[in-house]
């Protein structure tokens, strides 16, 4: 039996998974094409919208999804890949793979110093929450006195879509 591996939980491996599961479903040749999505978390995030408020609501369930078009999943961080042997590691085992669909995305690279200490992020479910919960936060506090004057400032580091997808929801 054939295996294919999708690296990676995002949108753009949960696509490929679908995409394999309707080529399989619609080719008999490829019946017994096992087609597995490995990935460090079991939740499908909603990266695009996490700047918008209570982002614990842009993540869905992906084994249910991926259940309903028969397609395996496993839970793990993939700790490097060994091409001449087809195979991808895990902390624990090894998967061997017929083909390989690397969807893993990108991983925010936080700055040292003020911004990493001051500063808040929307690339994970994780920031964004903390961002929401700062935000909120602000209102509580009380009117301008030393320190707060700029309790409603914000810098908004990117001017791509979600960048100006904060700024205006901000």
């Amino acid at each position: 039996m054939a295996r294919l591996v999708i690296a990676g939980g995002g949108f753009a491996g949960f696509w490929a998974a679908a995409a394999a599961a309707r080529v399989r479903r619609d080719a008999p040749s490829l019946a017994s094409l096992e087609i597995l999505l490995v990935s460090r978390d079991d939740q499908l995030v909603i990266r695009p919208r996490l700047y918008e408020p209570d982002p614990s609501t842009m993540a869905v369930a992906l084994v249910p999804r991926l259940e309903a078009i028969d397609v395996r999943f496993e839970q793990g961080e993939i700790s490097s890949i060994d091409a001449a042997s087809a195979e991808v590691r895990l902390a624990t085992s090894a998967i061997s793979y017929d083909r390989l669909v690397l969807a893993t995305g990108s991983q925010l690279a936080r700055p040292e110093g003020t911004p990493a200490t001051h500063g808040f992020d929307i690339d994970t479910l994780a920031g964004a929450s903390a961002l929401d919960r700062h935000l909120r936060g602000l209102a509580a506090r009380p009117e301008a006195h030393q320190g707060t004057a700029g309790r409603w400032t914000v810098v908004i580091a990117g001017g791509g879509f979600t960048g100006i997808e904060l700024a205006t929801a901000l």
